[in-house]
């Protein structure tokens, strides 16, 4: 055994270099993700869920409608954190079935709960009439289901009528960015919309060398690159394609924070906001202009 360890070695060593290679990140750096420590998940129907709210350790809340794009963010205090988490404890769901079933009910949408989804996650699903699950259970729901309520209402109030700027692309697609604001204060958040439409009489494919089917950019009216999407978020090397039929538009949003790439706060003063759609036949909309005061 022994006359064979030192080509181990190397082939230990060899794999190692290899797999730091293959590791290695090609794209711009992806800010540390922070831990979601609670998932929300709620859906109408066998196809998926409608909408998810994320919830991580440091209190920052993110909720998307799957369907429509729509996306908001919002901070709660550490002590609604706890509450929160004090609720999960007293669901007990580790002593919960993996699916925890009501009386029949068509009606009734199925919800998924998971806790500490980093690691050693634990998730329940609830489905059937919600009145047949422990008290507990139904509190848990209330709460995560007043925090979306909440969510909602922040997106609704910060989509109060920013800039829009449209254009088509030389593949035939429009695309339209639309801002929430046309100011904000430093701090604040800026919602932003991707529409892309196939004004066409044929389907146009969009094929996507990565996971990310939009991405948004942040510059000063210099030119100079403040934020991007991608260099905050990394996108998985996973090739995809996205048909749209003659007439159809699909949605894209999201928030920026009023940071640099760096985690910054930005400084007042004009920006311009542009939408990407990163695909073989894709291109950027437009900027459109916008005020931190």
């Amino acid at each position: 055994m022994a006359r064979y360890y030192p080509c181990f070695m190397v082939i230990l060593a060899l794999a190692a270099a290899c797999e730091s290679e293959r590791r290695a990140p090609t794209g711009p750096p992806a800010l540390q993700q922070e831990s979601v420590v609670i998932r929300f998940e709620r859906s109408t129907s066998a196809a998926g869920s409608d909408e998810v709210l994320t919830i991580t350790g440091l209190g920052h809340v993110t909720w998307r409608e799957v369907q429509s794009g729509a996306v908001a963010r919002l901070r709660i205090s550490v002590d609604e954190l706890l509450m929160l988490e004090r609720a999960f404890d007293d669901a007990r769901l580790d002593d919960l079935p993996e699916e925890l079933r009501g009386s029949a009910c068509e009606a009734c949408p199925m919800v998924v709960l998971t806790r500490g989804v980093a690691a050693g996650e634990r998730s329940v699903v609830l489905t059937g009439d919600p009145r047949d699950h422990p008290r507990e259970v139904r509190d848990l729901v209330a709460r995560l289901d007043g925090l979306t309520g909440r969510a909602r209402a922040e997106r609704s109030a910060a989509m109060g009528g920013g800039g829009t700027a449209r254009d088509r692309l030389p593949g035939g697609l429009d695309v339209a960015l639309s801002l929430g604001r046309p100011s904000i204060h430093p701090g604040e958040s800026l919602y932003l919309r991707l529409t892309v439409s196939n004004p066409t009489d044929r389907p146009i494919r969009l094929s996507f060398p990565t996971s990310a089917t939009a991405d948004f950019r942040v510059e000063s009216t210099d030119g100079g690159a403040v934020w991007a999407l991608s260099g905050e978020r990394a996108a998985l090397q996973l090739a995809n394609d996205v048909v749209l039929a003659p007439g159809e538009s699909r949605s894209f949003e999201e928030v920026w924070l009023g940071r640099t790439d760096e985690g910054d706060p930005v400084s007042p003063g004009s920006y311009y906001a542009v939408g990407i759609v990163p695909a073989e036949r894709g291109g950027e909309t437009p900027p459109v202009a916008f005020q931190v005061r």
